[in-house]
């Protein structure tokens, strides 16, 4: 049995999720805190087990907002029960905008194998965090700024199961859960949501908001912010070998091994490789990159071509957003640096012409530079839209993703008249049904096309429905979006965009 686990069991699972009193915090792995208690299978997901206050700080400052450390329970990859961290922040300051005060869960980039690299430990670490997440530190702050509730989850959970999409993307929607459960934090149930995440944080987000509709479809999300999107987990990995972060590469195979542990990545190791797994059992990527310089996948296994086979390649389908199931109910904005060399670019086009062909409105935008100058440059238009989306106003949709053509630079460019690649709406008047929830009853229904509302009433059925009229509008892309309330509280969306083309000329 493992230390953590016997740490795990010392700490009692108390029904009633009581806030301990601020103490001096342990390091995670000694921490009985981070453990998965006994008994917890039977919880539901997003159940909170228990709770305490931190103090979360950005460049060592403390941020001004009262912040918890909620554990909660959940599933890892596998599908077995566990019991993952979030911070939730809630600004000092009163909300002054319209509606409830808007949530964002920022994923921030775990990127590593051990549990000082969560975001849990590095926010209450400050300048001392052993990670590259310092400005992920500061865009928490900067939403708290704005009056956001800011949820923080470690999504890899207590095993830092790095990539392993099933158990990230249910650690960004459990730990929502768990949030707007948490009393001291103050969530009403009806404000709206949003996902944001860079790089590795991009990953998690994407993944959650590919999952949300089946697994959390009451969460009233509203937005999914993406930048630095590595949609291809072989084609990150590629990107990394031999290059100056390949101990990428290390920890890559020790989080994948742990995720799908049924594939046994680790068996195909070469003796170089499992003396390389063997010193980043709890390496962070930066500790991961110097003590592995120029590292080769091919240098770490008995067959250097067996990355591109079996198990290895069902683990990458598995595991990377572009073949994950799923598409977000919810509009995406997605931001990305031409010559990226970490996250290559081509797998996150590919992934948004999916969503787009599913009728998700998205915004990409492109910039000149690199990985880094992105997180910077790309943080400006993310807000914006988030804060769109907070607002209620519709979201922009250009969903022409290069080469079909290159889309503006500029956020909040107007769209082309016409998007190539999506079909014309095939009949010019018909109705939308409502969705309807999985708990409770609609008691209010709202709708809007093209940001102008428009009637909704009932068809032979019973069912709610919006009837969508299409005659007379001017060629281009419209959206519309649904927004339900139920009995329960709950806030549903549902957004389509149809493509309305010219009547031909006979």
């Amino acid at each position: 049995m493992s230390r953590r686990r016997v740490l795990a069991l010392a700490a009692a699972l108390l029904s009633t999720a009581p806030v301990a009193t601020a103490t001096a915090q342990s390091r995670p792995d000694d921490d009985p805190f981070y453990g998965v208690p006994a008994g917890i299978a039977g919880l539901a997901d997003g159940t909170v087990i228990d709770a305490r206050p931190v103090t979360a700080t950005r460049f060592s400052l403390p941020i001004d907002a009262d912040a918890w450390q909620v554990r909660f329970k959940t599933r890892d990859t596998t599908g077995a029960p566990s019991a993952y961290l979030t911070t939730v922040l809630r600004p000092r300051t009163p909300w002054t905008g319209d509606g409830p005060r808007p949530v964002l869960s920022y994923q921030m980039p775990e990127d590593g194998v051990g549990l000082r690299c969560a975001p849990s430990w590095v926010l209450t670490q400050g300048l001392r965090a052993p990670t590259n997440t310092t400005p992920d530190a500061q865009t928490v702050a900067s939403a708290v700024e704005r009056g956001w509730t800011v949820v923080v989850p470690d999504y890899q959970g207590p095993d830092s199961a790095w990539l392993g999409a099933d158990g990230q993307a249910r650690g960004v929607l459990d730990g929502l859960r768990a949030a707007r459960a948490f009393a001291p934090a103050g969530i009403d149930p009806r404000a709206p949501i949003g996902l944001w995440g860079y790089s590795g944080g991009a990953i998690a987000s994407s993944t959650a908001a590919q999952l949300h509709p089946t697994h959390a479809p009451e969460l009233p999300l509203v937005g999914v912010a993406l930048g630095g999107n590595n949609a291809s987990i072989r084609e990150g990995l590629r990107a990394f070998d031999g290059g100056p972060a390949g101990g990428a590469i290390v920890i890559g195979l020790i989080g994948l091994d742990r995720a799908y542990p049924q594939a046994r990545l680790t068996s195909f190791l070469s003796a170089r490789g499992r003396a390389a797994v063997a010193r980043s059992q709890d390496d962070c990527i930066v500790d991961a990159a110097l003590k592995h310089p120029a590292f080769r996948a091919a240098d770490g296994l008995t067959d250097p071509g067996a990355i591109d086979r079996e198990p290895f390649t069902e683990v990458f389908r598995q595991a990377s957003p572009l073949t994950y199931p799923g598409v977000p109910a919810v509009p995406v904005y997605d931001y990305h640096a031409t010559g990226d060399e970490l996250a290559p670019i081509a797998p996150s086009r590919e992934l948004l012409r999916r969503f787009c062909r599913a009728g998700v409105p998205v915004e990409h935008v492109e910039h000149p530079g690199e990985h880094f100058t992105e997180v910077a440059v790309g943080e400006p238009g993310a807000l914006r839209f988030l804060t769109a989306r907070f607002a209620g106003r519709p979201a922009n949709s250009t969903c022409t993703v290069p080469p079909d053509p290159a889309p503006s630079a500029t956020p909040g460019a107007r769209p082309p008249a016409v998007a190539p690649g999506r079909p014309c709406a095939p009949r010019r008047t018909f109705a939308v049904a409502v969705r309807r929830p999985a708990r409770g009853r609609l008691v209010a229904v709202r709708a809007t096309l093209g940001g102008r509302r428009v009637a909704v009433g009932r068809d032979r059925r019973g069912r709610s429905v919006v009837r969508v009229r299409l005659a007379g509008r001017r060629p281009g892309l419209v959206t519309l979006r649904i927004v339900a309330r139920t009995s329960t509280g709950a806030r549903l969306v549902q957004t389509r965009t149809y493509r309305v083309c010219a009547p031909r000329r006979s």
